[in-house]
Protein backbone atom coordinates (compact mmCIF):
# COMPACT_ATOMS: atom_id res chain seq x y z
CA UNK A 1 0.00 0.00 0.00
CA UNK A 2 1.37 3.26 -1.16
CA UNK A 3 1.01 6.84 0.28
CA UNK A 4 -1.83 7.10 -2.57
CA UNK A 5 -3.69 4.56 -1.37
CA UNK A 6 -3.45 5.68 2.55
CA UNK A 7 -4.24 8.98 2.06
CA UNK A 8 -7.20 8.04 0.25
CA UNK A 9 -8.86 5.51 2.82
CA UNK A 10 -7.79 7.96 5.77
CA UNK A 11 -9.26 11.01 4.03
CA UNK A 12 -12.64 8.62 3.62
CA UNK A 13 -12.96 8.93 7.48
CA UNK A 14 -15.08 11.85 8.76
CA UNK A 15 -12.84 13.02 11.91
CA UNK A 16 -9.97 12.48 9.96
CA UNK A 17 -9.52 15.82 7.13
CA UNK A 18 -6.52 16.42 4.69
CA UNK A 19 -4.37 17.74 7.47
CA UNK A 20 -4.67 14.88 9.81
CA UNK A 21 -4.39 12.73 7.23
CA UNK A 22 -0.66 14.02 6.07
CA UNK A 23 0.33 14.00 9.57
CA UNK A 24 -0.55 10.49 10.40
CA UNK A 25 0.92 9.27 6.94
CA UNK A 26 4.50 11.66 7.75
CA UNK A 27 4.11 10.06 11.19
CA UNK A 28 4.03 6.49 9.81
CA UNK A 29 6.55 7.20 6.89
CA UNK A 30 5.41 4.95 3.69
CA UNK A 31 5.01 1.39 3.49
CA UNK A 32 5.22 0.82 7.41
CA UNK A 33 1.94 2.34 7.96
CA UNK A 34 0.03 -0.51 5.67
CA UNK A 35 1.74 -2.73 8.61
CA UNK A 36 0.58 -0.63 11.29
CA UNK A 37 -2.49 0.05 10.10
CA UNK A 38 -4.66 -2.04 12.68
CA UNK A 39 -2.81 0.12 15.21
CA UNK A 40 -4.96 3.21 14.14
CA UNK A 41 -8.16 2.03 15.64
CA UNK A 42 -7.62 3.55 18.51
CA UNK A 43 -5.81 6.42 17.73
CA UNK A 44 -8.28 7.26 15.56
CA UNK A 45 -11.34 6.17 18.11
CA UNK A 46 -13.39 4.35 15.16
CA UNK A 47 -14.01 0.78 14.43
CA UNK A 48 -13.26 -1.62 12.22
CA UNK A 49 -16.52 -0.87 10.35
CA UNK A 50 -15.32 2.68 9.78
CA UNK A 51 -12.62 1.53 8.62
CA UNK A 52 -14.07 -1.15 6.01
CA UNK A 53 -16.06 1.82 4.49
CA UNK A 54 -13.62 4.24 4.09
CA UNK A 55 -10.96 1.29 2.14
CA UNK A 56 -13.88 0.68 -0.26
CA UNK A 57 -14.92 4.32 -0.75
CA UNK A 58 -11.27 4.87 -1.55
CA UNK A 59 -11.79 1.31 -4.27
CA UNK A 60 -14.49 3.16 -5.48
CA UNK A 61 -13.05 6.49 -6.13
CA UNK A 62 -9.89 4.48 -7.52
CA UNK A 63 -12.30 2.61 -9.99
CA UNK A 64 -14.17 5.44 -11.16
CA UNK A 65 -10.26 7.57 -11.70
CA UNK A 66 -9.17 4.82 -13.90
CA UNK A 67 -13.06 4.96 -16.04
CA UNK A 68 -12.42 8.65 -16.61
CA UNK A 69 -8.99 8.96 -16.84
CA UNK A 70 -8.10 10.88 -14.18
CA UNK A 71 -4.51 10.71 -12.14
CA UNK A 72 -4.12 10.83 -8.64
CA UNK A 73 -1.31 12.38 -7.21
CA UNK A 74 0.02 12.15 -3.37
CA UNK A 75 1.89 14.86 -1.93
CA UNK A 76 4.68 12.53 -1.90
CA UNK A 77 4.55 11.56 -5.40
CA UNK A 78 7.12 13.24 -7.75
CA UNK A 79 4.94 14.72 -10.10
CA UNK A 80 2.97 16.79 -6.83
CA UNK A 81 3.68 20.81 -7.62
CA UNK A 82 6.83 21.58 -5.69
CA UNK A 83 5.23 25.38 -5.49
CA UNK A 84 2.08 23.77 -4.26
CA UNK A 85 3.92 22.20 -1.48
CA UNK A 86 5.39 25.82 0.32
CA UNK A 87 1.45 26.83 1.10
CA UNK A 88 1.07 24.89 3.91
CA UNK A 89 -2.04 24.20 3.86
CA UNK A 90 -1.67 21.79 0.35
CA UNK A 91 -3.84 19.03 -0.21
CA UNK A 92 -2.45 15.39 0.37
CA UNK A 93 -4.02 14.54 -3.20
CA UNK A 94 -4.70 16.25 -6.65
CA UNK A 95 -6.81 14.86 -9.04
CA UNK A 96 -5.97 15.57 -12.53
CA UNK A 97 -7.55 15.40 -15.89
CA UNK A 98 -5.57 16.13 -19.07
CA UNK A 99 -1.73 16.50 -19.71
CA UNK A 100 -0.22 16.05 -16.30
CA UNK A 101 3.54 17.38 -17.62
CA UNK A 102 2.28 20.90 -18.10
CA UNK A 103 2.67 20.76 -14.03
CA UNK A 104 6.30 20.56 -14.14
CA UNK A 105 6.81 23.69 -16.09
CA UNK A 106 8.73 25.92 -14.43
CA UNK A 107 6.59 29.00 -15.37
CA UNK A 108 3.10 29.81 -14.24
CA UNK A 109 1.01 32.69 -13.41
CA UNK A 110 -3.00 32.99 -12.26
CA UNK A 111 -4.50 35.45 -14.05
CA UNK A 112 -8.38 36.36 -12.89
CA UNK A 113 -11.20 38.37 -12.45
CA UNK A 114 -15.18 38.81 -12.57
CA UNK A 115 -17.41 36.50 -14.11
CA UNK A 116 -19.25 39.88 -15.37
CA UNK A 117 -16.54 41.98 -16.58
CA UNK A 118 -17.13 44.29 -19.32
CA UNK A 119 -16.24 43.89 -22.81
CA UNK A 120 -13.23 46.04 -22.25
CA UNK A 121 -11.83 44.31 -19.14
CA UNK A 122 -12.24 40.77 -21.01
CA UNK A 123 -10.39 42.32 -24.28
CA UNK A 124 -7.62 43.52 -22.30
CA UNK A 125 -7.58 39.88 -19.90
CA UNK A 126 -6.95 38.46 -23.16
CA UNK A 127 -3.83 40.57 -24.21
CA UNK A 128 -2.34 40.38 -20.63
CA UNK A 129 -2.45 36.54 -21.38
CA UNK A 130 -0.87 36.89 -24.45
CA UNK A 131 2.15 38.40 -22.89
CA UNK A 132 2.47 35.54 -20.33
CA UNK A 133 2.43 33.28 -22.90
CA UNK A 134 4.85 34.70 -25.11
CA UNK A 135 7.24 35.04 -22.17
CA UNK A 136 6.71 30.94 -21.53
CA UNK A 137 4.18 31.07 -18.77
CA UNK A 138 2.05 28.46 -18.08
CA UNK A 139 -1.70 30.28 -17.58
CA UNK A 140 -3.63 29.26 -14.18
CA UNK A 141 -7.39 30.21 -14.00
CA UNK A 142 -10.84 29.00 -12.69
CA UNK A 143 -12.89 27.57 -15.67
CA UNK A 144 -15.30 30.61 -14.74
CA UNK A 145 -16.99 32.26 -16.68
CA UNK A 146 -15.86 36.14 -18.13
CA UNK A 147 -12.09 36.76 -17.02
CA UNK A 148 -10.96 33.48 -16.40
CA UNK A 149 -12.47 32.09 -20.01
CA UNK A 150 -10.51 34.64 -21.43
CA UNK A 151 -7.40 33.89 -19.56
CA UNK A 152 -7.74 30.16 -21.06
CA UNK A 153 -8.48 31.39 -24.70
CA UNK A 154 -5.56 33.42 -24.83
CA UNK A 155 -3.19 30.66 -23.72
CA UNK A 156 -4.75 28.29 -26.22
CA UNK A 157 -4.75 31.10 -29.29
CA UNK A 158 -0.98 30.69 -29.05
CA UNK A 159 -1.19 26.66 -29.27
CA UNK A 160 -0.68 26.70 -25.46
CA UNK A 161 -1.57 24.49 -22.40
CA UNK A 162 -3.23 25.99 -19.54
CA UNK A 163 -3.99 24.97 -16.12
CA UNK A 164 -7.96 24.97 -15.37
CA UNK A 165 -8.31 24.40 -10.97
CA UNK A 166 -11.62 23.25 -10.39
CA UNK A 167 -14.25 23.88 -7.58
CA UNK A 168 -15.34 20.19 -7.92
CA UNK A 169 -13.97 16.70 -9.23
CA UNK A 170 -11.53 17.44 -12.57
CA UNK A 171 -14.59 15.54 -14.31
CA UNK A 172 -17.39 17.95 -13.68
CA UNK A 173 -17.66 21.16 -15.47
CA UNK A 174 -18.92 23.89 -13.68
CA UNK A 175 -20.07 26.05 -15.72
CA UNK A 176 -21.37 24.24 -17.67
CA UNK A 177 -21.66 26.74 -20.29
CA UNK A 178 -17.57 26.33 -20.62
CA UNK A 179 -18.26 22.12 -22.13
CA UNK A 180 -16.86 23.95 -25.27
CA UNK A 181 -13.42 25.13 -23.56
CA UNK A 182 -13.64 22.20 -21.62
CA UNK A 183 -13.06 20.42 -24.69
CA UNK A 184 -10.87 22.71 -26.72
CA UNK A 185 -8.64 22.37 -23.83
CA UNK A 186 -8.76 19.13 -23.71
CA UNK A 187 -7.81 19.12 -27.40
CA UNK A 188 -4.59 21.38 -26.71
CA UNK A 189 -3.09 19.35 -23.72
CA UNK A 190 -4.89 21.21 -21.08
CA UNK A 191 -5.23 20.33 -17.47
CA UNK A 192 -8.12 20.33 -15.14
CA UNK A 193 -6.91 20.15 -11.56
CA UNK A 194 -8.87 19.58 -8.51
CA UNK A 195 -8.66 18.50 -4.38
CA UNK A 196 -11.84 16.66 -5.27
CA UNK A 197 -12.36 13.33 -6.62
CA UNK A 198 -14.38 12.39 -9.48
CA UNK A 199 -18.03 12.88 -9.82
CA UNK A 200 -18.10 15.51 -6.78
CA UNK A 201 -20.07 18.49 -7.36
CA UNK A 202 -19.18 22.51 -6.75
CA UNK A 203 -20.34 23.65 -3.32
CA UNK A 204 -19.64 27.21 -2.08
CA UNK A 205 -17.21 26.63 0.67
CA UNK A 206 -15.23 24.58 -2.38
CA UNK A 207 -14.82 27.82 -4.42
CA UNK A 208 -13.16 29.33 -1.65
CA UNK A 209 -10.99 26.12 -1.05
CA UNK A 210 -9.88 26.17 -4.84
CA UNK A 211 -8.65 29.90 -4.84
CA UNK A 212 -5.41 29.02 -2.62
CA UNK A 213 -4.50 26.30 -5.14
CA UNK A 214 -4.37 29.27 -7.82
CA UNK A 215 -2.31 30.92 -6.23
CA UNK A 216 -0.07 28.26 -4.77
CA UNK A 217 0.69 27.11 -8.59
CA UNK A 218 1.84 30.28 -9.81
CA UNK A 219 4.65 32.65 -9.52
CA UNK A 220 2.30 36.21 -9.22
CA UNK A 221 -1.43 36.24 -9.67
CA UNK A 222 -2.53 38.86 -11.83
CA UNK A 223 -6.32 40.43 -10.76
CA UNK A 224 -8.10 42.14 -13.63
CA UNK A 225 -11.50 43.10 -12.00
CA UNK A 226 -13.35 42.05 -9.32
CA UNK A 227 -15.97 43.85 -7.20
CA UNK A 228 -14.85 43.65 -3.21
CA UNK A 229 -17.07 40.71 -2.13
CA UNK A 230 -15.99 39.10 -5.44
CA UNK A 231 -14.83 35.35 -6.11
CA UNK A 232 -11.54 36.64 -7.18
CA UNK A 233 -10.21 38.44 -3.90
CA UNK A 234 -10.27 34.99 -2.32
CA UNK A 235 -7.59 34.69 -5.05
CA UNK A 236 -5.77 37.59 -3.87
CA UNK A 237 -6.26 37.07 -0.37
CA UNK A 238 -4.57 33.70 -0.66
CA UNK A 239 -1.49 35.53 -2.91
CA UNK A 240 -0.70 37.64 0.08
CA UNK A 241 -0.73 35.22 2.29
CA UNK A 242 1.11 32.82 0.33
CA UNK A 243 4.00 36.02 0.03
CA UNK A 244 3.28 35.73 -3.97
CA UNK A 245 3.30 38.63 -5.75
CA UNK A 246 -0.67 40.21 -7.21
CA UNK A 247 -0.63 43.03 -9.88
CA UNK A 248 -3.82 44.43 -10.13
CA UNK A 249 -4.85 46.28 -12.38
CA UNK A 250 -5.62 50.15 -12.20
CA UNK A 251 -8.05 51.44 -14.59
CA UNK A 252 -7.88 55.10 -13.17
CA UNK A 253 -11.99 55.29 -12.78
CA UNK A 254 -12.97 52.31 -11.18
CA UNK A 255 -16.68 51.03 -11.69
CA UNK A 256 -18.50 49.25 -9.54
CA UNK A 257 -16.93 45.86 -10.73
CA UNK A 258 -13.32 47.34 -9.98
CA UNK A 259 -14.05 48.42 -6.81
CA UNK A 260 -11.95 45.36 -5.59
CA UNK A 261 -9.13 46.15 -7.49
CA UNK A 262 -8.94 49.63 -5.91
CA UNK A 263 -9.50 48.00 -2.23
CA UNK A 264 -6.17 45.54 -2.90
CA UNK A 265 -4.51 49.01 -4.50
CA UNK A 266 -5.45 51.45 -2.05
CA UNK A 267 -4.51 48.82 0.92
CA UNK A 268 -0.54 48.15 -0.59
CA UNK A 269 -1.85 44.31 -1.04
CA UNK A 270 -1.73 45.18 -4.91
CA UNK A 271 1.22 45.92 -7.28
CA UNK A 272 -1.02 48.24 -9.71
CA UNK A 273 -0.34 48.65 -13.57
CA UNK A 274 -2.41 50.56 -15.83
CA UNK A 275 -1.32 49.31 -19.61
CA UNK A 276 0.09 46.23 -21.48
CA UNK A 277 3.37 47.98 -21.36
CA UNK A 278 3.90 48.57 -17.65
CA UNK A 279 2.47 45.17 -16.59
CA UNK A 280 5.62 44.18 -19.32
CA UNK A 281 7.97 46.31 -16.97
CA UNK A 282 6.63 44.83 -13.76
CA UNK A 283 7.46 41.27 -14.92
CA UNK A 284 10.60 41.59 -16.34
CA UNK A 285 11.31 43.36 -13.01
CA UNK A 286 10.95 40.16 -11.09
CA UNK A 287 14.40 38.33 -10.14
CA UNK A 288 15.31 35.29 -12.26
CA UNK A 289 15.75 33.48 -8.85
CA UNK A 290 12.47 33.89 -8.39
CA UNK A 291 11.29 31.97 -10.88
CA UNK A 292 12.92 29.08 -9.56
CA UNK A 293 10.90 29.35 -6.42
CA UNK A 294 11.55 28.50 -3.17
CA UNK A 295 9.67 25.61 -2.77
CA UNK A 296 12.24 24.09 -5.00
CA UNK A 297 14.86 23.87 -1.97
CA UNK A 298 12.45 21.61 0.13
CA UNK A 299 13.61 18.52 0.24
CA UNK A 300 10.88 15.80 -0.03
CA UNK A 301 10.99 11.77 -0.06
CA UNK A 302 9.14 10.64 -3.09
CA UNK A 303 7.57 6.97 -3.61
Amino acid sequence: MNTRELAQILINIPSVGGERTKKIIETYRGGRLSCHINSLYPFLNINVGVMDKARRLAERESDLASTKGITILSWRDSLYPRRLLAIGDYPPLLYLIGSVPVLTGPLTAALIGSRNASRRILKLTALIGEILVSRGFTIVSGLASGCDTAAHLAALKRTRPTIAVMPAGPDYIYPRENDFLYRKMMEKKGLFLSEYGPGVPPAPYRFVRRDRLQSGLSQFVVLMASPPAGGAMHTAAAAVEQNRPLFVYDPGDFSRGELGNRHLINSGAGIPFHTPEEFIRLISGLPDAYCQTMSDQLLFSHE
